[in-house]
Protein backbone atom coordinates (compact mmCIF):
# COMPACT_ATOMS: atom_id res chain seq x y z
CA UNK A 1 0.00 0.00 0.00
CA UNK A 2 1.53 3.23 -1.27
CA UNK A 3 1.09 5.20 1.89
CA UNK A 4 2.07 8.65 0.28
CA UNK A 5 -1.26 8.94 -1.18
CA UNK A 6 -2.50 9.33 2.63
CA UNK A 7 0.22 11.75 3.15
CA UNK A 8 -0.88 13.61 0.44
CA UNK A 9 -4.10 14.16 0.86
CA UNK A 10 -3.47 14.96 4.57
CA UNK A 11 -1.73 17.95 3.50
CA UNK A 12 -4.08 18.73 0.76
CA UNK A 13 -6.48 18.63 3.66
CA UNK A 14 -5.30 21.03 5.86
CA UNK A 15 -4.49 23.62 3.34
CA UNK A 16 -7.90 23.76 1.93
CA UNK A 17 -9.58 23.80 5.37
CA UNK A 18 -7.35 26.86 6.01
CA UNK A 19 -8.45 28.23 2.51
CA UNK A 20 -12.20 27.81 3.70
CA UNK A 21 -12.39 29.32 6.94
CA UNK A 22 -10.31 32.76 5.47
CA UNK A 23 -13.02 33.16 2.49
CA UNK A 24 -15.60 34.08 5.13
CA UNK A 25 -15.59 36.17 8.41
CA UNK A 26 -16.38 34.33 11.50
CA UNK A 27 -20.27 33.67 12.02
CA UNK A 28 -21.85 35.55 15.11
CA UNK A 29 -22.61 33.28 18.31
CA UNK A 30 -25.38 31.51 18.91
CA UNK A 31 -26.76 34.67 21.06
CA UNK A 32 -26.62 37.17 17.98
CA UNK A 33 -29.43 38.78 16.99
CA UNK A 34 -31.85 37.99 13.64
CA UNK A 35 -29.93 41.36 12.18
CA UNK A 36 -26.27 40.37 12.56
CA UNK A 37 -26.93 36.66 11.32
CA UNK A 38 -28.41 38.51 8.46
CA UNK A 39 -25.90 41.12 7.26
CA UNK A 40 -23.52 38.01 8.11
CA UNK A 41 -25.23 36.01 4.84
CA UNK A 42 -25.58 38.95 3.11
CA UNK A 43 -22.01 40.24 3.15
CA UNK A 44 -20.35 36.74 2.97
CA UNK A 45 -22.47 35.10 0.36
CA UNK A 46 -19.91 34.29 -2.08
CA UNK A 47 -17.47 33.39 0.47
CA UNK A 48 -20.01 31.21 2.31
CA UNK A 49 -20.78 29.20 -0.57
CA UNK A 50 -17.28 28.82 -2.06
CA UNK A 51 -16.46 27.58 1.52
CA UNK A 52 -19.43 24.95 1.65
CA UNK A 53 -18.02 23.70 -1.71
CA UNK A 54 -14.35 23.13 -0.24
CA UNK A 55 -15.94 21.77 2.92
CA UNK A 56 -17.34 18.83 0.83
CA UNK A 57 -13.78 18.61 -0.90
CA UNK A 58 -11.94 18.20 2.15
CA UNK A 59 -13.98 15.40 3.43
CA UNK A 60 -13.01 13.71 0.38
CA UNK A 61 -9.59 14.29 1.31
CA UNK A 62 -9.81 13.67 4.95
CA UNK A 63 -11.54 10.02 4.15
CA UNK A 64 -8.24 9.56 2.00
CA UNK A 65 -5.92 10.60 4.37
CA UNK A 66 -8.23 8.51 7.05
CA UNK A 67 -8.05 5.22 5.54
CA UNK A 68 -4.37 4.98 4.74
CA UNK A 69 -3.75 6.28 8.37
CA UNK A 70 -5.99 3.71 9.94
CA UNK A 71 -4.30 1.24 8.64
CA UNK A 72 -0.47 2.65 9.61
CA UNK A 73 -1.70 3.18 12.76
CA UNK A 74 -3.71 0.10 13.62
CA UNK A 75 -0.97 -2.40 12.23
CA UNK A 76 -1.20 -5.65 10.63
CA UNK A 77 -0.84 -7.95 13.72
CA UNK A 78 -4.40 -8.20 15.34
CA UNK A 79 -7.89 -6.40 15.85
CA UNK A 80 -8.06 -2.72 16.39
CA UNK A 81 -9.11 -1.81 19.93
CA UNK A 82 -9.67 1.92 19.70
CA UNK A 83 -9.82 2.22 15.75
CA UNK A 84 -13.58 2.24 15.64
CA UNK A 85 -13.63 5.09 17.77
CA UNK A 86 -11.72 6.93 15.39
CA UNK A 87 -13.51 6.13 12.43
CA UNK A 88 -17.22 6.78 14.35
CA UNK A 89 -15.58 9.98 15.27
CA UNK A 90 -14.34 10.50 11.38
CA UNK A 91 -17.78 9.89 10.40
CA UNK A 92 -19.38 12.55 12.73
CA UNK A 93 -17.15 15.16 11.39
CA UNK A 94 -16.98 14.57 8.07
CA UNK A 95 -21.59 14.88 8.03
CA UNK A 96 -20.51 17.88 10.37
CA UNK A 97 -18.67 19.30 8.14
CA UNK A 98 -20.66 18.52 5.12
CA UNK A 99 -23.79 19.73 6.85
CA UNK A 100 -22.41 22.66 8.14
CA UNK A 101 -21.60 24.10 4.81
CA UNK A 102 -24.31 22.75 2.67
CA UNK A 103 -26.93 24.68 5.04
CA UNK A 104 -24.58 28.02 5.33
CA UNK A 105 -24.18 27.84 1.74
CA UNK A 106 -28.18 27.20 1.26
CA UNK A 107 -29.19 30.05 3.56
CA UNK A 108 -26.42 32.25 1.63
CA UNK A 109 -28.02 31.76 -1.64
CA UNK A 110 -31.79 32.70 -0.29
CA UNK A 111 -30.98 35.28 2.46
CA UNK A 112 -32.78 38.24 0.58
CA UNK A 113 -35.92 35.93 -0.02
CA UNK A 114 -35.98 34.33 3.88
CA UNK A 115 -37.79 35.67 6.96
CA UNK A 116 -35.43 36.46 9.62
CA UNK A 117 -36.65 33.67 11.66
CA UNK A 118 -35.99 31.34 9.24
CA UNK A 119 -32.25 32.62 8.52
CA UNK A 120 -31.89 32.43 12.43
CA UNK A 121 -33.32 28.54 12.07
CA UNK A 122 -30.11 27.94 9.27
CA UNK A 123 -27.57 29.49 11.71
CA UNK A 124 -28.41 27.59 15.00
CA UNK A 125 -28.73 24.12 12.55
CA UNK A 126 -25.17 24.90 11.05
CA UNK A 127 -23.88 26.12 14.41
CA UNK A 128 -25.12 22.75 16.33
CA UNK A 129 -23.55 20.32 12.98
CA UNK A 130 -20.24 22.56 13.90
CA UNK A 131 -21.01 21.42 17.47
CA UNK A 132 -21.14 17.82 15.97
CA UNK A 133 -18.10 18.17 14.07
CA UNK A 134 -15.69 19.15 16.76
CA UNK A 135 -16.79 16.28 18.91
CA UNK A 136 -16.50 14.23 15.59
CA UNK A 137 -12.45 15.63 15.84
CA UNK A 138 -12.20 14.89 19.34
CA UNK A 139 -12.85 10.95 19.14
CA UNK A 140 -11.32 10.71 15.37
CA UNK A 141 -8.12 12.43 17.30
CA UNK A 142 -8.61 10.25 20.72
CA UNK A 143 -9.23 7.02 18.88
CA UNK A 144 -6.37 7.36 16.58
CA UNK A 145 -3.62 8.64 19.64
CA UNK A 146 -5.17 5.71 21.78
CA UNK A 147 -4.57 2.93 19.69
CA UNK A 148 -0.81 4.32 17.98
CA UNK A 149 0.14 4.74 21.91
CA UNK A 150 -1.72 0.67 22.38
CA UNK A 151 0.60 -0.74 19.07
CA UNK A 152 3.77 2.18 19.31
CA UNK A 153 3.24 2.82 15.61
CA UNK A 154 3.70 6.65 15.73
CA UNK A 155 6.30 8.61 17.61
CA UNK A 156 5.12 9.23 21.21
CA UNK A 157 5.57 13.15 20.92
CA UNK A 158 2.82 13.19 18.02
CA UNK A 159 0.71 10.42 20.43
CA UNK A 160 0.92 13.11 22.52
CA UNK A 161 -0.12 15.90 20.45
CA UNK A 162 -3.11 13.76 19.52
CA UNK A 163 -4.37 13.67 22.83
CA UNK A 164 -4.39 17.15 23.18
CA UNK A 165 -5.76 18.19 19.82
CA UNK A 166 -8.73 15.93 21.24
CA UNK A 167 -9.00 17.49 24.54
CA UNK A 168 -9.57 20.95 23.10
CA UNK A 169 -12.01 19.95 20.13
CA UNK A 170 -13.63 18.44 23.47
CA UNK A 171 -13.31 21.64 25.09
CA UNK A 172 -14.09 24.19 22.66
CA UNK A 173 -17.23 21.57 21.85
CA UNK A 174 -18.50 22.57 25.45
CA UNK A 175 -17.70 26.23 24.53
CA UNK A 176 -19.77 26.49 21.79
CA UNK A 177 -23.28 25.24 23.53
CA UNK A 178 -22.32 26.97 26.43
CA UNK A 179 -21.19 30.78 24.30
CA UNK A 180 -18.80 30.95 26.95
CA UNK A 181 -16.42 33.81 25.49
CA UNK A 182 -13.21 31.85 26.93
CA UNK A 183 -14.07 28.48 26.47
CA UNK A 184 -14.91 29.44 22.99
CA UNK A 185 -11.37 31.12 22.37
CA UNK A 186 -10.47 26.67 22.51
CA UNK A 187 -12.11 26.20 19.25
CA UNK A 188 -9.39 28.62 17.36
CA UNK A 189 -6.57 27.59 19.82
CA UNK A 190 -7.50 23.54 19.01
CA UNK A 191 -6.44 24.18 15.63
CA UNK A 192 -2.60 24.52 16.07
CA UNK A 193 -2.28 21.02 17.51
CA UNK A 194 -4.89 19.65 15.07
CA UNK A 195 -3.19 20.78 12.67
CA UNK A 196 0.46 19.52 14.03
CA UNK A 197 -1.00 16.25 14.22
CA UNK A 198 -2.82 16.13 11.36
CA UNK A 199 0.61 16.95 9.18
CA UNK A 200 2.22 14.89 11.62
CA UNK A 201 0.83 11.78 10.75
CA UNK A 202 0.33 12.72 7.12
CA UNK A 203 4.86 13.03 7.80
CA UNK A 204 4.65 9.35 9.25
CA UNK A 205 2.89 8.16 6.10
CA UNK A 206 5.06 9.64 3.57
CA UNK A 207 8.54 8.62 5.14
CA UNK A 208 7.08 4.97 5.28
CA UNK A 209 6.23 5.14 1.62
CA UNK A 210 4.92 2.04 0.41
CA UNK A 211 6.05 -0.12 3.08
CA UNK A 212 3.73 -1.79 5.56
CA UNK A 213 2.30 -0.42 8.22
CA UNK A 214 3.64 -1.18 11.79
CA UNK A 215 3.03 -4.36 13.47
CA UNK A 216 -0.31 -3.83 16.02
CA UNK A 217 2.03 -5.68 18.66
CA UNK A 218 4.59 -3.83 19.06
CA UNK A 219 5.40 -2.44 22.78
CA UNK A 220 3.50 1.12 23.01
CA UNK A 221 6.49 2.20 24.99
CA UNK A 222 8.94 0.98 21.83
CA UNK A 223 7.31 2.77 18.82
CA UNK A 224 8.51 2.18 15.88
CA UNK A 225 11.32 4.91 14.31
CA UNK A 226 9.30 5.87 11.52
CA UNK A 227 9.63 9.67 12.42
CA UNK A 228 13.49 9.13 11.97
Amino acid sequence: MNQRLGAAAGVAFVVLSFASLALAPTPPGFDATAAEFVDWYQGSTAGIQASGFLFGLDMVLAAVWFAYARAHVDGDGGGSTFGPVATVGMAVMAVGWIMTGGISSAVAMRVDELDPGVVVLGAMLAGMAGMASQFGLALLAGGMAAQAQRAGSLPRWLVVVGWLAAATALVSTVGMATDSDVVDLLLFANWPPFVVWFVGVSVVLWRSGGTAPATAGAAASDPVPVAG
